[in-house]
């Protein structure tokens, strides 16, 4: 089902969970059009909206989601905002929409702080970001603590960065932690960080081609010894790989 909001509550909004605190989610599925327009916060994820020390495994949003606020705007295919949450075996490819000061956009999570961990994920849906002061990572988005983890991912989603983005990437927008066996298709005047410093590890991570992420060497590569991704043999997902 489709939800829309408006208003000058702080909405933090998901097509599955609003907020979830110490539990888990498995096999979650959204599909529906999430928008939230308010004076206050925006938050909107596609199955929940805040997370604190939380599990997410084997779910995915399908569905279009949009932030637009005149305060903090947080967007992700997942999650919205979140502290300490593990996302594993999931994945978004619906567009996500944001328009707000300091808009914080990621393909799974939009603002992730300490202990966040997303592993065997990906990201194939498209981001727009309209407005200015606008961070945007595909995978991942903004984090203000240590310790936060993004392995065996990748992303093949179209951004759209229309606004000023102070910080932009094709990964990680602003960060700190490890990114490993991480993968992005080349973005126009894009890194895959948004920033660098002495907090952010980047192990085996790079710009893939379209072309290269379709074949089976680089379902081999982002498996990375495991068995998470096969390849799109039935192209239900434009030939990028998919789950097993």
């Amino acid at each position: 089902a489709d939800i829309s909001a408006k208003g000058a509550a702080d909405f933090r909004m998901s097509g599955i969970l609003g907020r979830m605190d110490d539990s888990t989610a498995n096999n979650c599925k959204n599909s529906g059009y999430i928008r939230a327009e308010s004076t206050d916060y925006a938050c909107v994820g596609g199955i929940i909206g805040d997370a604190y020390n939380a599990d997410v495994n084997y779910s995915c949003n399908t569905g279009k989601l949009e932030s637009i606020g005149k305060s903090r705007v947080y967007t992700g295919g997942i999650c919205s905002m979140d502290t300490k949450l593990i996302v594993k075996n999931s994945y978004n490819t619906g567009e996500i929409i944001i328009n707000g000061y300091a808009a914080r956009s990621g393909g799974l999570t939009g603002a992730s702080e300490n202990g966040t961990i997303l592993e065997n994920c990906y990201n194939t849906g498209k981001i727009t970001a309209t407005s200015n002061s606008t961070v945007v990572g595909c995978v991942f988005d903004r984090t203000n603590q240590p310790l936060v983890t993004i392995k065996n991912c990748y992303n093949a989603g179209i951004m759209d960065i229309q606004g000023q983005a102070s910080q932009k990437g094709s990964i990680f927008g602003i960060y700190f932690g490890t990114v490993e066996n991480s993968y992005a298709i080349p973005q126009t005047n894009m890194e895959i960080g948004g920033m660098t410093n002495a907090k952010i590890t980047i192990k085996n991570s790079e710009t893939k081609s379209v072309e290269d992420m379709k074949k089976q060497e680089f379902v081999n590569l982002l498996n990375n010894g495991g068995n998470a991704f096969k390849l799109d043999s039935g192209n239900k997902n434009n030939g990028f790989p998919v789950l097993d």
